[in-house]
């Protein structure tokens, strides 16, 4: 709900034209935050878990910043709702 009631400032933000650091201070706290996850952390070796936690973290926050690019078409809750999804399951939660 933040991004779609500050969508300006996030649009900047999450930009080409945003700030650099900004943007990687937002991932490596999502970053660190899906390491720390159950499904993430105590069941893949470590090294894994660092690409699946890239993976996750730098999907998500393209999702996003299409989603503000394209004019918040879907809902937050939408938005939401698949980020998790593929999070969870991957392309297999559209089976």
């Amino acid at each position: 709900m933040y991004i779609a009631n500050n969508r300006e400032s996030c649009q900047t933000l999450f930009s080409e034209y945003g700030d650099p650091s900004f943007q990687k201070k937002v991932m490596m706290l999502a970053h660190d935050h899906v390491i720390k996850t159950p499904l993430v952390g105590k069941h893949t070796k470590p090294d894994i878990s660092e690409y699946v936690s890239l993976y996750i973290v730098n999907g998500s926050i393209h999702i996003v910043q299409s989603w503000l690019k394209n004019g918040l078409k879907q809902s937050p809750k939408e938005m939401a709702e698949l980020i998790i999804k593929l999070g969870n399951r991957g392309l297999s939660s559209f089976q």
